[in-house]
């Protein structure tokens, strides 16, 4: 009597495209939170310390204050919600580019559609994000700018014990409404930036794989894909960061805010310094932009890749 063989095989998931760029994107966002969030708080404090008594004289000084007074987790401060934040903003970004390039491409080879589309589907997915990244901003400048005002504010007391009890505080005394400080700001800075970022980034791809099938490139070469997308980024919009992170450190409570619009911000901040002003924090800021953008763009696409062979 023969005995009968056996063979089992892998039976393919055929995940669906929208479910590998939330997974993928889920794992890119830790990446980039973990990686960047030291560079952001260095960022925010510059960009929002007072003009007339700032705590900080540069870069340098901010990263040795920081880490005399507050050690490494100093530079961690608010990292809850980028943490969780980012796990949300980047599987939700990643999901609408990629149904803003499906629905450009049509029955086309996605990767084959014309550069100048990427930089549309770019913007639109800035525009769908900026709710959730908002939000998520808005709590983790709180909580970054506290040791800025406690030095330069007499009095002042910090009253968020950390990025959940922040989140808490502003849902109780102003509702969900509250969650949306800075929403103009973050809908004027994405509708730029969102297609710089992944237009550069696209951009680099097909250049860098000179043919070849982009989501096949090497790590290394991923990596500085993922660095010029974070350059193109940040290179042109950084001044209107600049006006979110000041409308979003800003009192959360409207009667007592300084800046009573978007408008108004660009305004009172000229007036401090001119040009100059609106880029206080960009070296951190380019900093920040190379490895944090490098390892979300990296960490996506092996995570993507790896999700679409299962």
């Amino acid at each position: 009597m023969l005995q009968q063989e056996t063979h089992t095989t892998h039976e393919k998931y055929n995940l669906s495209p929208g479910v590998v760029n939330w997974a993928a994107g889920t794992a890119s966002g830790l990446a980039c939170a973990v990686v960047g969030h030291p560079f952001d708080t260095v960022k925010v404090r510059l960009q929002t310390q007072p003009t007339e008594r700032p705590m900080y004289n540069g870069v340098l000084d901010c990263l040795k204050k920081t880490w005399g007074q507050e050690g490494m987790g100093g530079f961690y401060k608010g990292i809850g919600s980028p943490l969780v934040g980012q796990l949300i903003l980047r599987a939700w970004q990643f999901m609408s580019y990629g149904y803003a390039k499906r629905l450009i491409a049509g029955t086309e080879d996605i990767n084959k559609i014309d550069k100048k589309l990427f930089f549309a589907c770019g913007t639109a997915t800035g525009v769908a994000i900026a709710p959730v990244e908002c939000s998520m901003d808005l709590f983790k400048s709180q909580m970054q700018v506290q040791k800025v005002k406690e030095t330069t504010i007499p009095g002042y007391k910090n009253p968020y014990k950390n990025v959940f009890h922040c989140c808490y505080r502003i849902s109780i005394d102003r509702g969900l409404r509250g969650w949306g400080q800075g929403l103009s700001a973050t809908l004027m800075r994405n509708s730029c930036s969102a297609g710089m970022y992944f237009g550069s980034y696209e951009s680099a791809r097909r250049y860098l794989a000179d043919g070849e099938d982009v989501s096949k490139m090497s790590t290394a070469k991923q990596l500085i894909a993922g660095s010029i997308g974070g350059l193109g980024y940040w290179s042109l919009t950084f001044p209107l960061d600049s006006v979110k992170s000041s409308m979003q450190s800003d009192h959360t409570n409207p009667s007592q805010r300084r800046y009573s619009s978007w408008f108004d911000c660009v305004s009172k901040l000229y007036a401090e310094g001119g040009i100059s002003r609106f880029y206080k924090g960009y070296v951190p800021c380019i900093a920040r932009s190379l490895p944090a953008n490098a390892s979300l763009f990296t960490t996506y696409q092996l995570s993507a890749n790896w999700l679409r062979e299962l």
